[in-house]
């Protein structure tokens, strides 16, 4: 019994069906391409000696991405610092894993003004498939010396005061803002606000704080409710080389003089 040409066409659309589904599900070759392995780490880029800052570093790609950008693996990282002199600094934690594409890291500077490096190597890790891959990411970080306002506040009302929030301003701006925890009756609370900014211009800067908004209930030294202090900012050296250059263009030209003045000396005693 002969077979009708439809039915022959239904079975080879069977068997065509049937291979593309296993195409679809068989897994991808080992040296199946990946995305490269991307990144970055976010921050400042200034930080005052032994003070801290945070830092964000996002990445992505690798064995452990998909193309489709699925998340089919591990990506991990190992970070350090470093720079002329680290001693007291840290970047921590040294490592862990990268989670919805980024992870935290805590920098505490070291007590010296230089220029340090964050390292952050990201792996990027696919198990199924025994891939790996990885990237190293870099950061500057210039370490500077802070401007730092500290003064001393009482709790003058006979009762505990706080907590409550002081604003910092810099030359009639503000710039920052200092937590003040509950103040036993009579007891002092000494205050620090450490300001980096590079940027500043030369000459004369005020920080000022203000407990008016307390209503008497603290108080600084002396029953003051204003504190304020004033710092410098030098300028950069006075560029002397002009002067240098002009000072050997006057002693050469001196001894030049000199030297034709003997000669002509010993020319007039030469024809006598």
């Amino acid at each position: 019994m002969s077979e009708r040409p439809g039915g022959r066409a239904l079975r080879l659309l069977a068997v065509l069906a049937l291979v593309a589904t296993g195409l679809l599900l068989w897994p991808p070759p080992v040296g199946a391409a990946s995305p490269a392995v991307t990144g970055a780490i976010s921050g400042p880029t200034n930080v005052g000696e032994n003070l801290q800052a945070n830092y964000t570093v996002s990445a992505t790609g690798g064995p452990a991405e998909a193309v489709n950008g699925t998340i089919v693996g591990d990506l991990t990282y190992t970070a350090n610092v470093s720079g002329p002199n680290t001693t007291g600094a840290s970047l921590t934690p040294g490592a862990g894993a990268i989670l919805n594409g980024t992870a935290s890291l805590h920098l505490t500077a070291p007590p010296v003004a230089q220029t340090i490096t964050l390292t952050v190597v990201v792996k990027s890790s696919n198990n199924a498939t025994g891939q790996n891959a990885s990237n190293t990411f870099t950061y500057a970080v210039n370490i500077v010396e802070p401007f730092t306002l500290n003064a001393t506040i009482e709790a003058v009302s006979g009762e505990s005061v706080g907590p409550f929030d002081l604003t910092v301003l810099l030359d009639g701006a503000p710039v920052g803002t200092i937590h003040v925890p509950t103040i036993s009756a009579g007891s002092n609370y000494s205050i620090v606000f450490h300001y980096v900014d590079t940027s500043l211009s030369v000459g004369w800067h005020t920080f000022s704080i203000s407990l008016a908004q307390e209503h008497g209930l603290v108080e600084f030294p002396g029953g003051a409710q204003e504190y304020s202090v004033s710092f410098y900012i030098a300028g950069p050296p006075p560029n002397d080389t002009l002067w240098y250059v002009a000072g050997i263009a006057v002693l050469a030209l001196t001894v030049f003089i000199w030297s034709s003045q003997v000669a002509a000396r010993q020319r007039g005693r030469g024809k006598k």
